[in-house]
Parts: C-alpha cells; structure tokens; sequence
C-alpha cells in the first residue's frame, strides 16, 4: 500500500521506527549526535517527502530537548558529588530563604543586614534545580 500523494510507502513507518529505537538513549557525546546527523540524512534522502521530513524535524526536537536536560544535569550531578549536598539540605534552604524573606518584609533592621544576600536569586536557583531533577525523572525514570 502506498500513499500516492507523498509517494511514500508503508515502509517509512518502519524504518522511522528502527532509527528511532537506534537512538533511544541519548548520549552526551560527539559521535553519538554524528551518527544521528547522518542517520537522519540517509534517512531523508529514502524519504524524501513532506511526512518523512515533519517526522524527522519532530523527533529531533525531543531529543535535542533529552540531550539539554542530560548536559544540564550532568554539571549539577558533577558539582553536587563534589559538594556532597543532599536534595534535603536543598529544600531546607529554600524553605529558610522565603522565612528569611519574609521576616525582612516586617523587620528593617534584617532587611539592612542582610542587604548583600539576594534570596529570590537562591530561591530561583534552587527551584531551577528542583525543576531539572523532575525532567531527568520523567525522561530517564528513577535509577
């Protein structure tokens, strides 16, 4: 059976399926996003029509999506083992800063001293990496 208009065979779905699962896991490296280029590009020159391309553009948006939470959270892992902070002592931080900020809302004289701390920058740090922990849970499951 074959789709007329695209000129596209039952195959595409086929061989989309098999490049996909070639590269399910995503890798923080040259060679592996080398090997994709191309595999892709083999794979447009097969199909060459507008379905082929739209699938090809739509995968590659979710893994280039993967590829940034994995380099993201591969710094943070780094850092985090040489820190040896514990997601814990995260939360009882951010709990700290909006107690903090909110007892310099009502005390002028804490708003002075601690003048030279920006907590909405801690609270926006630390719920940025509460939010990259969540992605890398959804994508990659709890290891």
């Amino acid at each position: 059976m074959e789709n007329r208009k695209e000129g596209v065979g039952i195959d595409l779905f086929g061989d989309f399926d098999k490049l996909v699962l070639n590269y399910l896991k995503v890798e923080n490296t040259d060679g592996y996003w080398e090997e994709v280029v191309a595999a892709c590009s083999g794979f447009k020159k097969q199909y060459p029509g507008k379905l082929g391309e739209e699938m090809l553009l739509k995968w590659l948006d979710i893994l280039e999506i993967k590829g940034k939470v994995l380099r993201e959270c591969e710094g943070k892992v780094l850092k985090e083992k040489k820190l040896a902070i514990l997601p814990e002592r995260y939360e009882r931080m951010l709990s700290d800063s909006y107690e903090m900020l909110d007892k310099m809302r009502q005390d002028p004289m804490l708003k002075k001293v601690y003048s030279d701390v920006n907590f909405h920058q801690i609270i926006s740090e630390i719920e940025s990496y509460r939010d990259d922990l969540q992605k890398v849970e959804m994508l990659f499951g709890n290891r």
